[in-house]
């Protein structure tokens, strides 16, 4: 297995693919196991194919095999899946892999690991994938479910109902609703479903929440915003002091909290 980004040069890095794997038949390239490289990529074998033809001049052919007419070693298609993967498949902001696309007045793609939203680079393929938007495992429509509600999270207006209504809709956790509070920053837009909860359970999903993106320096933001929003301050004060369940609380963690809640 190969890293997806072919800039890293983490040891630990962990979006891999399976190195390309092809052969010659007469006039034609068969890639063995595009199947294989798209899942990982979370794209549509066709467009990876298209893409390459595209690069290299040539036409394709799809069927029971992945083939490009003419003779290319597996360096230059490798090198090709890679200018795919910069293209379409890395986020601009952070470069990790977990970008989708969204469809609406124009292609963009959002990140699940950042939470960056940004339009498609202007290419010929771009055509295509809006074509299949339907078909395609590898798209959310922009105004859809989990895709929107970071949208949704960022608007000025009150957006708090719908919220709610993709949040029962998609049978998410807490903890999957504070990641999109993370991305968003927005967290006076979750006030509905916040209230749904006691605060000794919102606080631990913050807890979750922040070692989890190593953000312990949001602390004092993330509890502000849970007063802001009418949580008060004894009530944070009697949950963090109390015994974590089944995990031990970070000192580093308690500390801060406590600090923060003095001085508010």
């Amino acid at each position: 297995m190969i890293p997806i980004d072919k800039s890293s040069n983490d040891p630990f890095y962990r979006y891999k693919m399976p190195e390309v794997v092809v052969s010659h038949e007469t006039s034609k390239t068969v890639i063995q196991n595009l199947e294989q490289i798209s899942k990982s990529l979370s794209r549509n074998p066709a467009h990876i194919l298209k893409f390459l033809s595209m690069s290299f001049g040539c036409t394709s052919a799809l069927g029971q095999k992945y083939a490009l007419n003419g003779s290319f070693d597996s360096n230059r298609i490798q090198n090709g899946i890679y200018d795919f993967i910069d293209c379409f498949v890395l986020c601009t902001k952070c470069r990790n892999p977990e970008t989708k696309f969204l469809f609406g007045k124009a292609l963009k793609r959002s990140c699940n690991s950042c939470g960056a939203i940004f339009e498609q680079e202007s290419h010929k393929l771009n055509i295509l994938i809006a074509k299949d938007k339907g078909v395609n495992e590898d798209t959310k429509y922009e105004m859809n479910n989990k895709s929107n509600l970071y949208a949704l999270l960022k608007e000025e207006q009150d957006n708090s109902k719908r919220i709610c209504e993709v949040y029962k809709q998609e049978s998410m956790t807490l903890d999957q609703l504070f990641s999109e509070y993370v991305k968003a920053k927005e967290l006076k837009q979750l006030r509905l479903v916040l209230n749904e909860f006691k605060v000794d359970k919102i606080l631990a999903c913050v807890e979750n929440m922040l070692e989890s993106f190593k953000k312990e320096d949001k602390i004092d933001e993330y509890v502000h915003s849970l007063a802001n929003v009418g949580f008060s301050v004894d009530d944070i004060h009697e949950s963090i002091s109390k015994p974590r369940v089944g995990k031990k609380r970070s000192p580093i963690v308690k500390k801060i909290f406590d600090g923060i809640l003095s001085g508010i």
